[in-house]
């Protein structure tokens, strides 16, 4: 009986030791679909990573672009105040000019004026006296 009773606890290891051993292998198959999504989800953050240097790259080129444009805007502007400084001084001259051109136009009228006095004075008094 004793024989029997041994045979029973051996069958009932054995078939616990099967049990285990599925669990295991279901354990295995576990790890080994964990391990595969580990390597897809590795995959992704490399992709993920150079995408990312990639946008740091594209940000520090926009970066570069928007620096040279505000140079360009202050050589500009810079440009701007210069011409708006000759625009100035050439209307000061300008200003000048018309002024010198109302002094003029003032002494030719005062030229007109004595002219027309002196053709008044030399004109002869009466037209018959100066066919003679």
């Amino acid at each position: 009986m004793e024989l029997k009773s041994v045979d029973r606890k051996r069958e009932s290891v054995d078939r616990d030791l099967k049990s285990v051993d599925r669990e295991l292998e279901s354990v295995d198959r576990e790890l080994e679909s964990v391990d595969r999504e580990r390597g897809s989800v590795d995959r992704e953050r490399g992709s993920v990573d150079r995408e990312h240097w990639s946008v740091d790259r594209e940000h520090e080129s926009v970066d570069r672009d928007l620096k040279s444009v505000d140079r360009k805007r202050g050589s500009v502007d810079r440009e701007r105040e210069s011409v708006d400084r000759e625009l100035k001084s050439v209307d000061r001259g300008l200003e000048s000019v018309d002024s010198g051109l109302e002094s003029v136009d003032r002494r030719l009228e005062s030229v007109d004026r004595r002219l027309k006095s002196v053709d008044k004075t030399n004109q002869p008094a009466d037209k018959s006296k100066s066919k003679s």
